[in-house]
């Protein structure tokens, strides 16, 4: 992480060789919250015209905050192709009711984006920026990280180690959502790093 975090170049090592380190540290975030900041990052993704093409097309629009976007003119639409500027044209003109504000149908998108991305992470991709931390770091089945931390401890022990205060990379406003859309079934599906992080 320091190496990341001051551009100095890394080295990365299987889960294998990683197991023959007698330190093996692991931070552990809140996995609801994990999610759902992946799901800002993607809408933040389309906001800036790019995609991450481990999802589907289509499944993470961004279209309500690009609609807020334009409607306060802070998004240059100009780099836009035409096909996507005529679908996201397309799209705002049928989805909208009768007498609806830019934001009404702006959280009408946002809460459709995401209950389509909650479908896609309760569907068990292995992907690494959602898929159970706990799953990520094991190897034949056993845990790897013999030494644990809450995520939200990392600044005080950035402290401690390096001093002063841990850069934040890659930080997103929080979109608008149900945050209890399935919210049992993702409970059950991040059970492990629950039960780990109340054990902590």
């Amino acid at each position: 992480m320091y190496d990341a975090l001051t551009t100095r170049v890394t080295q990365e090592i299987t889960i294998k060789d990683a197991a023959k380190l007698p330190r093996r540290v692991m931070f552990l975030r809140d996995p609801i919250e994990r999610m759902q900041s992946a799901f800002n990052h993607l809408v933040n993704l389309e906001l800036n015209n790019s995609h991450y093409e481990m999802i589907p097309k289509g499944l993470v629009t961004g279209y309500g905050e690009i609609l807020l976007a334009a409607d306060g003119a802070r998004l240059n639409m100009h780099h836009w192709t035409k096909e996507k500027e005529d679908l996201f044209q397309s799209t705002i003109a049928e989805t909208r009711k009768q007498g609806e504000t830019n934001t009404e149908l702006a959280v009408r998108l946002n809460k459709a984006d995401y209950e389509r991305f909650v479908d896609h992470v309760l569907s068990q991709p292995n992907d690494e920026h959602f898929a159970p931390q706990m799953a990520l770091t094991k190897y034949n089945g056993t845990q790897i990280c013999n030494i644990i931390y809450k995520f939200s401890e990392i600044s005080t022990l950035w402290g401690n180690v390096f001093g002063g205060q841990i850069p934040q990379l890659n930080s997103f406003s929080a979109i608008d959502k149900d945050p209890n859309y399935r919210l049992p079934e993702l409970r059950a599906w991040y059970s492990e790093e629950i039960a780990t992080l109340g054990a902590l």
